[in-house]
């Protein structure tokens, strides 16, 4: 089992409105490194992929 912390990187505009709802993600990057952290990337499932 691993524990995911999720961590949003960058200032400014926020990604998502403060809505209080849930936003459907779709992983679209993972990426695990030698000592031992994983890259885990996210995109809405409504956004088409570039």
């Amino acid at each position: 089992m691993r524990d995911v912390q999720p961590v949003l990187i960058g200032g400014g505009k926020p990604l998502f409105p403060a809505s209080g709802r849930r936003v459907p993600l779709r992983l679209v990057e993972s990426r695990r490194f030698g000592n031992g952290v994983e890259l885990l990337r996210y995109r809405r499932a409504s956004e088409a992929a570039t």
